[in-house]
């Protein structure tokens, strides 16, 4: 027997099962009294344990029963009880055994309930039967449908919420079959599943890659113009490049992750970022390292580029280059002298010494935090700003080709 907990739906069951468990075997009050409040919980404990005041127990046993009846044996409160389960069931799935089971055995006491405390014919309204129609997958709306016609139209009778029962449990009895029940094809077999399905080195790779990207190509045309394969290469700049190794053509990884790319020098991965028009931010092309969006974050140095580009010899040279600067002598007269062949002279005290205007300097490009400390030439009357190859290299920076013409 289970404790009564005053859930209106379980009142009924309850004392009959109390009746037959409890009063059947005994006839003493106050033993029924007890079993009484061992068997309930929450409020309706609250209002048995009241009457065990009573110097009576026949009084106090009467009175238990009939505090039960009247806050939760209730007729009305009953069928409340019931209509308000209707709308809360849940939207049944085609093929979904169990919660059609589930409906039938509802159905089934809630009209026993019901017809037994004389509401039965409350569960007749026509709303009440759509309702719990509209909770049957399509397949089976459809089939009450012709039914619901057939009993109206050719039998002349009204639709009843036993003729919904009726429906529900040969639907339920039909799809719960031992042997000819199920209907699906086997997960081996569906052909849902098989086409949907990935093997395991689909699903290593999509873990593995962050996204998909659209990138350019090149097309080799009169013009060899360089034409996008897609519209979205714009908005999608800094997303991973494409479905495999840029480097090793691999599947299961990015360049970022290659352990061949990782082993090359660092000239060898500079060489192979500028043939390949990758970003040295990100190493993704279509962009370069000054529009980068968002570049990827050295652990090793907490710099801006991929710890693939790590350079251990970059921060030797930078900080060789600081500690020549703070060791080098300040010239007094900010000038170095040269050979005379190659630049005209100053007169200074009627002496003639070739100068040129020489400055130490760290040069540093804005799209990256490297810094090279060197010598730079001031010459007030050159337009421009050159660097050396060497320099530009070591600062991982793109350069481009141009043709000057020097007139003497």
């Amino acid at each position: 027997m289970t404790i009564f907990d005053g859930d209106p739906l379980q009142y009924t069951k309850f004392i009959r099962s109390f009746a037959y468990g409890v009063e059947d075997k005994t006839s003493n009050s106050r033993d029924r009294l007890e079993y009484l409040c061992q068997y309930t919980s929450g409020e309706a404990k609250v209002l048995v344990e009241s009457c065990l005041h009573f110097p009576n127990p026949d009084d106090g046993y009467r009175k238990a029963k009939e505090l039960l009846r009247r806050n939760f044996g209730n007729p009305n409160k009953i069928s409340e009880a019931y209509l308000a389960q209707i709308p809360q069931l849940p939207q049944m799935k085609s093929d979904d055994t169990t919660a059609l089971h589930n409906l039938s055995l509802f159905l089934n006491d809630c009209q026993n309930t019901l017809n037994n405390i004389g509401h039965g014919g409350e569960l007749d309204s026509s709303s009440t039967i759509r309702s719990i129609v509209l909770k049957l997958p399509y397949g089976l709306r459809d089939k009450w449908r012709h039914m619901a016609d057939t009993i109206v139209e050719e039998r002349g009778q009204i639709v009843k919420f036993n003729d919904l029962v009726n429906f529900v449990d040969k639907c339920a009895r039909i799809a719960t079959n031992p042997v000819f029940g199920s209907i699906q094809t086997p997960k081996d077999e569906d052909p849902k599943k098989r086409w949907n399905s990935k093997s395991p080195k689909e699903e290593r790779f999509k873990k593995t890659n962050r996204a998909n990207v659209y990138h350019s190509t090149v097309l080799e045309d009169s013009k060899s113009e360089y034409k996008s394969t897609s519209k979205k290469a714009v908005s999608n700049e800094n997303t991973p490049s494409c479905a495999a190794c840029l480097y090793c053509k691999g599947k299961t990884h990015v360049i970022l992750e290659c352990w061949k790319f990782d082993k090359l020098q660092a000239k060898e991965k500079s060489e192979f970022c500028r043939n390949n028009s990758l970003c040295y931010g990100c190493l993704n092309p279509g962009h370069t390292r000054r529009r980068c969006r968002k570049p990827e974050k050295c652990t090793k140095c907490t710099g801006k580029h991929p710890t693939v580009l790590h350079n251990p010899d970059w921060e030797k040279k930078v900080s060789e280059s600081k500690n020549k600067i703070t060791c080098t002598p300040k010239v007094p007269s900010g000038c170095v002298g040269i050979q005379e062949k190659l630049c005209a002279t100053t007169s200074t005290n009627n002496t003639q010494t070739p100068l040129m205007t020489i400055v130490p300097v760290l040069v540093k490009h804005k799209s990256s935090d490297q810094s090279i400390a060197t010598y730079a030439f001031l010459d007030h009357g050159c337009g421009a700003v050159f660097a050396d190859q060497n320099i530009a290299e070591e600062m991982h920076v793109r350069t481009r080709t141009t043709k000057l013409c020097l007139k003497l």
